[in-house]
């Protein structure tokens, strides 16, 4: 009951209310999680900005990034057990011989596709967390390694997802750097980080027989808008640039050596 929990102030009891948010975030009814998470991220952006400071280490670290974490599990999860499991629903009398069957898209007609959908509404929800409040997130005390965390579960979808799901992770960390670098004092080693990423992806993009040739193009049009945003060259050093020079370069053998859509 109400006196199991016991709120101390405002912060707390709007920390209870976006953690019970996160537990409903994965629950089995895509409509019920996806309510869940725009109902949380709506909130918090909406009303983060009352939170302490020293709030806001809990909403990074045990709530945003367990969210992508708790949802990519349950994504990988489906994708191997029941990835063809239609989710038709019968309508009317289940019981019946023959019942009809609820229509649903192509796109979200398996237990898997639906939860690629929600992998891709997480990614994007928690990178607009990041951008909104990005002053307050790198003040925190473990910033760079929340950052690190975070840029893991945007290589985990760009190399794992769907291709919607890569372009929600790629297109969400590219938001938060065009938004603030050069805004203010931009962490370099995040800046250094990113491009490690990606990096990283262009490295399982040449391994990935497959790979998705939109996430390989975005990926490349992400890079020379980022190089050309006005303090990027403030922000360059010799082992960031060797990063993107080997991403461009691996992107464009991917690229090119992909055989091509008819």
């Amino acid at each position: 009951g109400g006196g199991d929990v016991q709120v101390h102030n405002v912060d707390q009891l709007w920390l209870v209310l976006y953690q019970q948010l996160r537990q409903i975030s994965v629950d089995n009814r895509i409509e019920v999680r996806h309510s869940a998470l725009r109902t949380l991220f709506t909130a918090l952006e909406a009303h983060g900005n009352v939170l302490e400071s020293s709030s806001w280490y809990q909403v990074v670290n045990e709530l945003l990034l367990p969210v992508l974490e708790n949802v990519q599990h349950y994504s990988s999860s489906s994708s191997t057990i029941d990835r063809d499991e239609p989710v038709e629903k019968a309508l009317g009398n289940a019981s019946q011989k023959d019942p009809q069957k609820m229509l649903i898209h192509h796109s979200r007609n398996t237990q898997a596709k639906q939860w690629y959908t929600t992998w891709e509404t997480a990614l994007q929800g928690v990178s607009r967390m990041l951008s909104v409040f990005f002053a307050t997130f790198a003040q925190l005390d473990n910033a760079e390694e929340a950052w690190d965390c975070f840029l893991s579960h945007v290589q985990l979808a760009a190399v794992e997802g769907s291709e919607s799901v890569a372009g929600a992770a790629v297109g969400g960390v590219v938001e938060v750097l065009e938004r603030h670098v050069g805004a203010g004092a931009f962490p370099p080693v995040f800046w250094d980080r990113f491009w490690e990423t990606v990096d990283r992806i262009a490295t399982s993009a040449c391994a990935t027989q497959g790979f998705s040739q939109k996430t390989l193009k975005l990926l490349v049009q992400s890079a020379v808008r980022l190089q050309s945003l006005p303090d990027a060259a403030k922000l360059q050093n010799a082992q960031n640039v060797a990063s993107m020079m080997r991403m461009l370069d691996r992107l464009a053998s991917a690229t090119w050596g992909a055989p091509q859509d008819p």
